[in-house]
C-alpha cells in the first residue's frame, strides 16, 4: 500500500476481490520490533561507550568493526551565518515540504475509519 498526495491511505483489493485484514498479531508484531530496536540502539550505544572507555573484546566467533560515514549537511544555524535570517526565511519559504511517513500503533479509542488514525504532520 503506498500513500499518495489524493488519499494517504487506500486498501488494496485481493484477487478474489476482497480487502486484505490487518490483524491484531501484526500489531502486536510491530510493537515488538519497535521494542526491540529500542533495545538494540540502548545496547549499540552502551557497545561504544565501553570501547571508547577502552574495554577489552571477549575472543569468540563474532568481532566488532566500527564504520563511521560523513556527509554534508546544511543546518539552520549555518544558513543563517551565511545568508541572514530574512534570506534563510526567503529559501524556506520556496523550499517544498518533504513528508515522512511512518506508523504508529495506537490504542483502539484513538481509531478512525477502519481501525486507521491518518496523520498529516507538518514539521519545520
Amino acid at each position: 500500500m503506498t500513500p499518495t498526495k489524493s488519499n494517504p491511505i487506500r486498501a488494496r483489493e485481493c484477487a478474489n476481490g476482497q480487502k486484505p485484514i490487518i490483524s491484531q498479531a501484526m500489531f502486536e508484531e510491530f510493537t515488538e520490533l519497535q521494542t526491540m530496536r529500542k533495545r538494540c540502539d540502548a545496547l549499540r550505544t552502551t557497545l561504544l561507550q565501553r570501547l571508547d572507555d577502552g574495554a577489552d573484546v571477549e575472543s569468540g566467533r563474532l568481532a566488532l568493526e566500527i564504520v563511521t560515514k560523513s556527509e554534508q549537511r546544511l543546518k539552520k544555524a549555518d544558513l543563517i551565518r551565511w545568508f541572514g535570517a530574512a534570506e534563510y526565511a526567503r529559501l524556506l519559504e520556496s523550499a517544498e515540504p518533504t513528508a515522512i511517513t511512518y506508523l504508529k500503533v495506537v490504542p483502539r479509542l484513538a481509531r478512525g475509519m477502519n481501525g486507521i488514525t491518518p496523520r498529516c504532520e507538518v514539521g519545520v
